[in-house]
């Protein structure tokens, strides 16, 4: 098994993880893309992250929008990036 679908599984994993809410902060957002919070506020600020919502002024993420930002995101080899 390479990384690549070491990653996959692992993200599995977390979407599958039902201690998590259906709307997720920041930090579980990032947590279950596997990069910091900071990496997470960045792309939202820049427009290149995925979808996301405001509760009473709150960001929260949908965690299908992360599983198909995720899938959208995901490349086998170096020449599939644009």
């Amino acid at each position: 098994m390479n990384d690549h679908e070491q990653i996959r599984i692992l993200i599995r994993e977390v979407l599958e993880d039902t201690s998590l809410p259906s709307a997720l902060t920041t930090h579980d957002a990032a947590r279950l893309l596997g990069i910091s919070s900071r990496q997470v506020e960045r792309m939202r600020i820049e427009g290149t992250g995925p979808p996301f919502f405001k509760v009473r002024g709150s960001i929260r993420y949908r965690r299908c929008d992360l599983e198909e930002f995720i899938d959208a995101h995901t490349h086998r080899s170096t020449c599939e990036y644009t």
